[in-house]
C-alpha cells in the first residue's frame, strides 16, 4: 500500500489531503469510480442519493441472490469449517476454516465486504492450501467492472493478511455456475485505479459532472442532472462522443447554446450524418428542424412492433404488435415464462403475422432487426405454412430517419424523449428499457400477477408511441404541422449574426478594444514608424512570397508515345512530370501587370534502353514572347 501513496504524493505533492482520503476508500466507491469519476466523489462525500432511482431494485435483487446462494453453500460444509463474519488474521494464516462468508477486511486506507473465501486444498500448485475470494453475481455474463471488484477484494485480501491470491472466483448465473478468474493482470489496473481515486480527490475543486451511459441507473442521475442542464454542459448532448466534447472545447465552446450558433448547412456526400450543432439548434429554439425532404412511403399494412428482452441471457420474453383492421387498432402481446417458451412465442408471432395483409414493420431502433435476425438463425423451421423469406427487407426504422434528417428539440434520439415531446405518456411515471428488465427479473422470482400486467402494458405502449413517431415523419413528408408546432427547413435558414459593413454596436467595451486591436498586423507591414532589422526582414520575406506567386498553372494531359524514338521499343512507361515556369507580362487596356505562368507535362521512360523523353515542345528560355520582345529586354536572353 506505501507504493500508493508514492504514487499519490507525485501526483499532488502535499501527500497530506491525498493519505487522509485514502483512508475512506471503500469497495462502494472503487466500484463507483469504475463507472463513473462523479459518483464515487458524491460517495465519498455523502452527499444525498435519488430515492427514486432504478438502481434500488436490482440491488435488492442481487443482495437477495447472494443470500440465497451463500446459505446453500454453507449447506455443504461442516459446522467446524465455517466461520460466518471476519476471523482473526492469525486464524486466517493459519487456514482454520474451509470456508469463510460475509468477511470485512480494512487496511488503514482500504476496506472492502467480501462475499466469501474459499480454502482450495491439495497440490502445493497455485493457490493450493491457500484461500481464493469469491463473490455472487446475479448474472450469465461477468463483465470487466466485475472482476475489477473480485481483484479489488483479493488486493485488500493482500494487504491486510500479507498473502497475495492468484486466482479469484465467482458463482453466478441461475444456476450457480462456478467461474475462474486470473487475478495477476488485474493487480496492476487497481492500483492504477485507486491512484487515480487519491489524486481526484486531492484536488480543491469536485470533478466536473459529465453525463454518461451510467446515469440512467445511477442514484444521482436526478442531482447530475440538474447541475448538467443548469451549466448547460454539452454531455447533454447523449450521442456526442467524450472525444467529440474535448475537440469543441478546444474551440471555446463548452455549452449546447455556444454549440447552436456554429451551425452550417453544407451538403454533404455519403453515409448518413448526426450534426450535434443542429440538434443544439432546435433545442434553443424548441422547435423541429429538418434537414432536407424527409423520405416517408411504404406499401402495405403498418405493424408497429416492440420487443421486451434481457441481453445478459441472450433472451427475448415479449413482444408487441400493433396493427390497424377495419378502422379499429387491434393490440397483441406475445409472453415467453422462460428460455424453453420463446420458440412458442416466436412461432404463434409469427402465425399472427401472416394473418395481416401486407405487413409492414415499423419499429424503433435497431433492437428489433436484431431480434428477427437472431430467431431466424435460432428457430429456421417453424412451420410449413409459415415463410420467413422477406420477413427482413419488411421492416422500416424509424430511427433511420431520425437519425440525419429529423432533430427534435430533444438531447437525445430516443423513443422515451421523441415520444414524450409530440405529447405521449406511458402510464407507468418510471417507464424506461432498465425500470422493465428490473421488472421482469423481480417477476422471475416472485412471480407476481402484477409485474407481468405492468410489462404488458408498458410493452404496448412502446407501440403506441412508435405510432406516433411514425405519424409526426408522415406529417414532416408532407410538410404539415407536426402536434402544435410548426417544423423548420433547416436548408433555408440564415446566418444569425451575418458579416456586414458599419459601425458595430458591442455588448461590452472590451470587445471594441478587441475589434480595434485587430487591425494593426495590417498597420505593422504597411505603416512603419519606427524600424528595426527584424521589421526589415518580415518585410523582405513577404516580398520574397509574393515575387514567387504563381499566376496561372497549366497541366498538359498528352497521349503516351506509341514507341521508343531512339530503339523503336514498345515497352512506355510513365517517368514522373516535368514542370517549367514562364515569366511574361500581360497587357491590356488599363495596363501592364506582370504574368507567371508554369506548365506541368508527363515525362516517359523506355524500359529497353531507359532514355527519358516527353513530347511537350517548350521554347527553352524563361522569358515569355511579351517580355522577350520588349525593347528594354535583352532577346538572346
Amino acid at each position: 500500500m506505501e507504493a500508493l501513496h508514492l504514487l499519490a504524493r507525485q501526483e499532488d505533492g502535499r501527500g497530506t489531503s491525498i493519505e487522509k482520503w485514502c483512508m475512506a476508500i471503500t469497495q462502494e466507491i472503487f466500484e463507483a469510480f469504475l463507472k463513473c469519476h462523479t459518483k464515487a466523489h458524491l460517495i465519498g462525500h455523502g452527499v444525498a442519493v435519488d430515492e427514486s432511482a432504478i438502481d434500488s431494485p436490482l440491488k435488492e435483487l442481487n443482495d437477495t441472490y447472494r443470500h440465497r446462494s451463500s446459505d446453500k453453500l454453507r449447506e455443504v460444509v461442516a459446522d467446524g469449517q465455517l466461520y460466518i463474519g471476519t476471523p482473526s488474521v492469525q486464524a486466517i494464516r493459519r487456514r482454520l476454516y474451509a470456508l469463510i462468508t460475509d468477511c470485512s477486511l480494512s487496511t488503514p486506507n482500504l476496506k472492502a465486504e467480501l462475499h466469501g473465501l474459499r480454502l482450495a486444498r491439495g497440490t502445493g500448485r497455485a493457490d493450493g492450501n491457500g484461500y481464493i475470494p469469491f463473490r455472487f453475481l446475479y448474472n450469465e455474463k461477468i463483465s470487466n467492472p466485475d472482476r475489477l471488484l473480485v481483484a479489488f477484494d483479493a488486493f485488500v485480501f493482500s494487504q491486510a493478511v500479507g498473502i497475495e491470491p492468484r486466482h479469484g472466483e465467482f458463482i453466478h448465473g441461475r444456476e450457480q455456475r462456478t467461474a475462474k478468474v486470473l487475478l495477476t493482470p488485474l493487480y496492476s489496473k487497481v492500483r492504477a485505479a485507486l491512484t487515480a481515486i487519491a489524486a481526484q480527490e486531492a484536488q480543491s475543486a469536485p470533478p466536473p459532472v459529465v453525463l454518461n451511459k451510467h446515469c440512467p441507473e445511477c442514484q444521482y442521475a436526478l442531482h447530475c442532472g440538474a447541475i448538467a442542464k443548469n451549466a448547460d454542459d454539452l454531455s447533454l448532448l447523449s450521442k456526442m462522443s467524450e472525444k467529440e466534447r474535448e475537440k469543441h472545447h478546444r474551440k471555446g465552446i463548452f455549452t449546447v447554446t455556444q454549440l447552436s450558433h456554429t451551425f452550417r448547412h453544407r451538403k454533404r456526400s455519403g453515409e448518413a450524418h448526426h450534426d450535434h450543432a443542429l440538434k443544439a439548434l432546435a433545442i434553443r429554439k424548441n422547435q423541429v428542424h429538418v434537414l432536407g425532404k424527409v423520405a416517408w412511403s411504404y406499401s402495405g399494412t403498418p405493424v408497429y412492433i416492440d420487443v421486451e428482452g434481457d441481453a445478459d441471457r441472450d433472451f427475448y420474453y415479449c413482444i408487441g404488435l400493433r396493427f390497424e383492421v377495419a378502422g379499429s387498432i387491434l393490440q397483441r402481446s406475445y409472453w415467453a415464462d422462460d428460455p424453453s417458451d420463446e420458440e412458442r412465442m416466436w412461432v404463434e408471432y409469427l402465425v399472427a403475422l401472416n394473418a395481416i395483409d401486407e405487413p409492414r414493420l415499423i419499429h424503433y431502433g435497431s433492437y428489433e432487426t436484431s431480434f428477427l435476425r437472431q430467431m431466424k438463425k435460432r428457430y429456421p423451421n417453424p412451420g410449413p405454412e409459415i415463410a420467413l423469406d422477406g420477413l427482413l427487407e419488411s421492416t422500416v426504422n424509424l430511427l433511420a430517419v431520425v437519425y440525419a434528417q429529423v432533430y427534435f428539440p430533444t438531447y437525445s434520439n430516443g423513443l422515451k424523449d421523441i415520444a414524450r415531446h409530440l405529447g405521449f405518456r406511458w402510464s407507468h411515471p418510471a417507464a424506461s428499457g432498465l425500470a422493465a428488465l428490473s421488472w421482469r427479473r423481480q417477476w422471475e422470482v416472485s412471480r407476481e400477477p402484477e409485474l407481468k400486467e405492468r410489462l404488458l402494458i408498458y410493452n404496448q405502449e412502446d407501440c403506441a408511441a412508435a405510432q406516433t413517431v411514425a405519424e409526426a415523419l408522415s406529417a414532416l413528408s408532407r410538410s404539415l404541422r407536426v402536434g402544435a408546432t410548426d417544423f423548420v427547413d433547416a436548408t433555408a435558414l440564415k446566418r444569425e449574426y451575418p458579416k456586414r459593413f458599419g459601425k458595430i454596436d458591442f455588448a461590452l467595451p472590451e470587445f471594441q478594444q478587441i475589434n480595434d486591436a485587430a487591425q494593426w498586423d495590417y498597420q505593422r507591414e504597411k505603416v512603419y514608424l519606427r524600424s528595426s532589422k527584424r521589421l526589415r526582414r518580415r518585410q523582405e520575406t513577404y516580398l520574397t512570397k509574393a515575387l514567387g506567386r504563381i499566376d496561372r498553372r497549366v497541366q498538359v494531359e498528352e497521349e503516351r508515345p506509341a514507341s521508343c524514338a531512339r530503339c523503336g521499343g514498345t515497352e512506355i512507361k510513365r517517368w514522373g512530370w516535368l514542370k517549367r515556369v514562364t515569366h511574361d507580362l500581360k497587357i491590356s487596356r488599363t495596363g501592364i501587370r506582370r504574368w507567371v505562368v508554369r506548365h506541368s507535362f508527363p515525362r516517359y521512360v523506355c524500359s529497353k534502353c531507359n532514355v527519358t523523353f516527353h513530347k511537350f515542345s517548350l521554347p527553352r528560355r524563361k522569358y515569355g514572347v511579351a517580355l522577350a520582345l520588349a525593347p528594354w529586354a535583352d532577346t538572346n536572353s
